[in-house]
């Protein structure tokens, strides 16, 4: 982690905070004064440490989105489970949550289908 100077075309000077995400990739933050850069830095420091770090590209997955991936990623759970947690999700979940963005929840990986012979739940049914 590190926090370099430099000069942008037009004179201004900004400050880059280079990080790596858990997988092990670079990502830049840029800002205007060192002491954002600093607090951004410090900020990301202690997410990590508290368990709570997420990667800023994954952060705006909506909340719909990352349910309906969570349900299909049990195919052995059992029939009824899963219609309980799809009615959980459905009836309590989305209606305070809504399908809007979800800052702390990570990027489903995969396409949401689920393989024990039930359709894949989908936000809104």
């Amino acid at each position: 982690m590190s926090i370099k100077r430099r000069v942008r075309k037009d004179g201004s000077p900004v400050y880059d905070v280079r990080l790596r995400d858990a997988a092990g990739r670079v990502y830049t933050r840029t800002f205007r004064t060192k002491k954002a850069a600093e607090a951004y830095q410090s900020r990301e420091q202690a997410d990590r440490s508290r368990g709570v770090w997420l990667d800023p590209a994954n952060a705006a997955t909506p909340f719909a989105e990352l349910a309906a991936h969570w349900l299909a990623s049990n195919p052995g759970k059992r029939p009824s489970g899963w219609a309980r947690d799809e009615t959980i999700i459905r009836v309590h979940l989305l209606p305070a949550l809504g399908s809007g963005r979800s800052p702390r929840s990570p990027r489903p990986t995969s396409s949401g289908s689920s393989s024990a012979g039930r359709p894949a739940w989908r936000p809104g049914r």
